[in-house]
């Protein structure tokens, strides 16, 4: 797919390419917390992959517990549905990958393809046991990202432009009633919709229109037809904040990552404000991925120097879900990719042997929460801002500081174990390195 801009510059001057690739800009600060469900222990199910995988991943998780992903037998993805303890291997659109990316109430799929003879990935709707191929903006590559309960969709595609380095230009879209639909951008080449809720009000980011320091990719809110740059409506700070959001509930509260000082940290905005969701003692990285109608909003965080354990965060307090679960000491839980109004979290986790799995986390209402061990771990400050972020903006606003959509057309964007491309889009903000050989 195309790139939206390139980052060798700050990534070799901050050491970070690697973070700054997977989650995204800066973190925001204070706020106020929504309602949210009280923390509980909670029970582990079976693991979901497909039979013969090496790696299975969840990325989506729905009101009834079903879940896609893919599993990667001999490195090879393949998109699953996982119903009623059955795990289903969705096919592809003539070529050999294919990732599911969300499922909805009624248990239609959304995600990517790669079609006949690989020469470009397409997203699809998977619906009554058959995958649609829901074409393009008249380029050549397009992904689905997000579902809603009515079933619309949204993603991105490539528009069959080229950006000024000839690169090809992709624009965030809405698949409705049979119809793909160009969503536009705040005034640069390049867009993508992350989200959608049950309003129909979509998330994602977008290039803005180049200014005297050249442009900035800023968050972004399509409602009613329009696209509003979201930055606008966050709290005013004396220097600008642009998150990227992946993630929008009913009450159009949101999650995702934002960047400070080569730190990315997950946050959470609801009613106007915002709240960042710091990373666990020793560690420094945090990201949202899911945010539930109450507000509890699921992810990773690290523990120490990339080594990143799942978590949820309710109430203003990050827990750590390693010790809200009994499981034998060679399961680690690193990553949580959805949760839902239940409380259910679809998390990813590892044996310690290299087998990576996905399972579903229930909540056990019988058993009195632990506190997560993690209890003590306090929201970050109100109002402050590193001294160093001014000049890292500059850096961003110079073109030091870009991000980078996929350099491959012919896979899906999320990647499996091992890697061997940059990734973009909701992939590309999402992914923890959970296995170190990126």
């Amino acid at each position: 797919m195309a790139i939206i801009a390139d980052q060798p510059k700050l990534a070799l001057l901050m050491g970070v390419e690697r973070y700054l690739m997977r989650f995204a800009l800066i973190a925001l600060f204070g706020g106020l917390s929504p309602p949210a469900l009280a923390v509980a222990n909670y029970t582990m199910g079976s693991s979901i992959g497909l039979p013969g995988a090496d790696f299975s991943e969840g990325l989506g998780v729905n009101a009834s517990g079903q879940v896609t992903g893919y599993s990667s037998i001999a490195q090879v993805k393949h998109a699953f549905l996982y119903a009623n303890g059955v795990i289903s291997d969705l096919g592809t659109l003539g070529g050999t990958t294919g990732t599911g990316y969300a499922i909805n109430a009624t248990g239609q799929v959304v995600g990517s393809s790669s079609i006949a003879n690989g020469s470009a990935v397409h997203a699809f709707l998977y619906a009554n046991g058959r995958m649609t191929d829901l074409g393009t903006l008249g380029g050549t590559n397009s992904e689905a990202l997000a579902i809603n309960d009515s079933g619309q969709i949204v993603g991105d595609a490539d528009t069959g432009a080229a950006d000024s380095n000839g690169n090809p230009v992709h624009h965030a879209f809405l698949y409705t009633a049979g119809k793909m639909t160009d969503l536009g951008t705040l005034g640069g080449p390049t867009s993508v919709a992350t989200g959608i809720n049950a309003n129909n009000q979509i998330i994602g980011y977008s290039d803005t229109a180049a200014g005297p320091l050249g442009s900035s990719r800023d968050p972004f809110l399509y409602a009613d037809g329009k696209m509003t740059d979201w930055v606008g409506a966050l709290p005013p700070s004396p220097i600008p904040p642009a998150p990227t959001p992946l993630a929008i509930n009913i009450n159009a509260a949101a999650t995702g990552s934002a960047f400070e000082l080569a730190v990315v940290h997950g946050f959470l905005y609801t009613n106007g404000n915002v709240m960042a969701i710091p990373a666990f003692p020793g560690g420094r990285t945090s990201v949202g991925r899911a945010i539930n109608s109450h507000g509890d909003v699921v992810g990773a965080a690290e523990v120490g120097p990339e080594v990143p354990h799942a978590f949820i965060f309710t109430n203003g307090t990050i827990y750590d879900l390693n010790t809200l679960f009994d499981a034998s000491a060679t399961v680690t839980l690193f990553n949580a990719e959805g949760i839902n109004d239940s409380g259910d979290i679809l998390v990813q986790g590892s044996l310690g042997s290299g087998r990576y799995f996905a399972a579903v986390l229930t909540p056990d209402t019988n058993s009195q929460p632990t506190g997560g061990g993690c209890a003590s771990v306090a929201n970050l400050p109100s109002g402050s801002i590193d001294p160093m972020f001014p000049t890292l903006l500059l850096l961003a606003t110079l073109g030091l500081l870009a991000n980078k959509r996929s350099g491959n057309q012919h896979e899906p964007r999320k990647t499996g174990p091992t890697r061997t491309r940059t990734v973009k889009s909701k992939a590309a903000v999402q992914k923890v390195a959970h296995d170190g050989t990126d």
